[in-house]
Parts: structure tokens; sequence; C-alpha cells
């Protein structure tokens, strides 16, 4: 099968790597990254090497509506397809500049057209999958929630937790408001006998010296976190602040609870569908209220919210049921 991305710099995100190893140990892969592409639609239908790559395999699988191109190539060829999607793709926040179903023209287009052209699209949450129902209307007939998954075996707790608070997420203008590090930087300096970590990528200098400058000693930024140190941090935080305005599923919270975090979070997206009762919501996201729910979420009774909020992402995100829901899609596909 062609394994389709857009991925402008880097490895692979961990949650598409999850799936490109999961279909290698059943499948032989070719990889096909779209990045680079001046005018995505025109530069596809064009390229004879994507045309071949897709004439080659079985089955193409992409992940996300960006991907649409290479769809309108494995239709024209006859060749099945299975997109994935859920985030950027299906949503529209214009106030922050955030999601393809915002912009006009082609761009929209082309989102919502891989979705109505693959024969199954899978959706990361049910939230994710009311969203693409919204958009898509009388399209939405191939549309099937899988969540993500999460190994538990490598993300778990270890020593002793620290009354740390942690939030992760890449650092540009959009994902600093889309994730609430704005609101979680606002609530440290609310919060000054708290210690408040931050790790993420800095992709955009000049947002984040713009928003950590006057950001408060109680505030530790770490930058960008490899695997191992993401870990540790999830080990050593006894809290996992999620303040998002949307999210698809919520990975790092989930990474995060089977460490036996408690996670503290806004109720948006799919976002109650990962946490369930196993932590605390914030519904008024002002720093004194959001400052409030951590150091209740740090009480000593509240420790329990930690073990089940591990045994939740076990039972409900293992990558096992990733991997058996991958392999029997494909299989429906395929036959």
């Amino acid at each position: 099968m062609l394994f389709v991305y857009i991925q402008r710099m880097g490895s692979l995100p961990s949650f598409m790597f999850q799936d490109l190893a999961i279909l290698r140990d059943e499948y032989e892969v070719e990889e096909l990254n779209l990045f680079g592409f001046t005018h995505p639609f025109r530069d596809v239908l064009t390229s004879r090497q994507i045309w071949r790559a897709i004439a080659r395999n079985d089955l193409v699988f992409a992940w996300f509506g960006s991907c649409s191109p290479a769809l309108v190539v494995a239709r024209a060829l006859r060749k099945p397809a299975v997109l994935v999607g859920g985030g950027y793709d299906i949503v529209s926040l214009p106030e922050i500049g955030y999601g393809l179903i915002s912009v006009r023209g082609w761009q929209q287009f082309f989102a919502t057209l891989g979705f109505r052209l693959a024969n199954r699209v899978l959706l990361f949450s049910d939230a994710s999958r009311k969203s693409a129902q919204d958009v898509l209307g009388n399209g939405a007939h191939n549309l099937q929630t899988l969540y993500l998954g999460v190994d538990g075996d490598y993300y778990k707790p270890q020593g002793i937790k620290q009354p740390w608070i942690l939030t992760i997420g890449y650092m540009d203008r959009t994902s600093i408001r889309r994730k609430g590090i704005d609101t979680f930087i606002s609530t440290a300096a609310a919060a000054h006998d708290l210690s408040f970590r931050l790790g993420g990528k800095p992709i955009d200098q000049s947002a984040v010296d713009e928003y950590l400058t006057a950001a408060p000693l109680n505030l530790s930024y770490l930058g960008y976190l490899d695997d191992v140190q993401l870990l540790h941090e999830y080990q050593q935080a006894k809290v996992y602040t999620q303040l998002s305005m949307h999210e698809g599923f919520g990975l790092a919270i989930a990474e995060a609870m089977a460490c036996e975090c408690v996670p503290v979070v806004t109720a948006v997206g799919s976002i109650p569908e990962v946490v369930g009762d196993a932590g605390l919501y914030v519904s008024d996201t002002r720093p004194a209220n959001v400052a409030s729910t951590i150091k209740e979420a740090l009480k000593p009774h509240n420790e329990q919210l930690g073990r089940l909020a591990r045994e939740r992402v076990l039972d409900m995100f293992p990558i096992s049921k990733r991997g058996d829901g991958l392999r029997a899609v494909i299989k429906e596909v395929l036959s």
C-alpha cells in the first residue's frame, strides 16, 4: 500500500508513525510525502512519479484531507483509499486562523473532496466524526470512529510525582492559542506558589519570545523534548493541563494520563471522550479559576484520579485496538 502524508520537516508525528509501524507489520508499505508542491492539486495530477506510485500499490492510505489530490488519482486508477482525519481538516476556527474549513476556494474544496472520495474515512473521535458529518452532509456515509492508540507499556508511571503542572504543544501563534498555552502562562502568573512546566518545539521564535518574555519565574520553558525527555516529564508531573479551544483527539493528554497525571482540561472537542470522569474540567478559563482547579487536582484525595486516568487509557486506547481496527478496515476495503 501507499502511505501518503504531508510533512514539512523532521520525522513523522508519533500518531502517524504509529500507524505506519502497524501497517508495516502486515503489508508492504511505500511512503509518499506530498510536501513541497507549489500547486498541490495541479502538480500531483501532472506528476508521473505519483501516478506510477499509486498505480503500483493496491491501496492508498492517506493522513488528513490535505492529501485529497492523491485520492483523486487513486479514484482515477480505481484504487481503493482510506483517509485518516479529524483535526485541522474538518474544523473551522477563523478567529485564530485554524482549520481548512475556515478558508475559501480550492483549499476547502479539496479538503472535503478527499473525505468524499475515500472508501473509508477514519476519525480520531466521535466528536471529530460529528464535525465531519456536519461539514459533509450527505457525503458522510463512509465515516468511522477509530481512536488513536497509546503504548501503555512505554507510557507508565515511574518514580515519585512532583507537584508540577505540565502542558505540551508546538510553539507557534496558532498553536499557542488553540492549545491554551497563552492561558497556561497567564495561570502561572496567577499562581506564584505552583511550578508550571511548558514543553514544545519553537516553530515560531518570535511568538515564543512574545509570550515568554514576561513569563513568571515559576514557569519553566523546556523547549523541544525528545521521546525520552517527554516521558520523564509525564512521569514527574502530578497534573497535566490542556486548555484547548479544539482537540481532534488529544494524544498528549492520553499519554500523560497513562503516566498517572491528573488531567485538568477544557470540555471541548474530543477531550471529554479521552478524559471521561478521570480528570477535572475547567469551564471558566480565566487564570484565577484555572489555578483554583489545578490546586484542587493537586490535593492528596485526588491522587486516585491519576490511577483512574491510567486505567481508562489502558482500557480504551491500547495500540492493539488501533491495530485491529486498521487491519479490519483495510481487509474490508480490499475485499
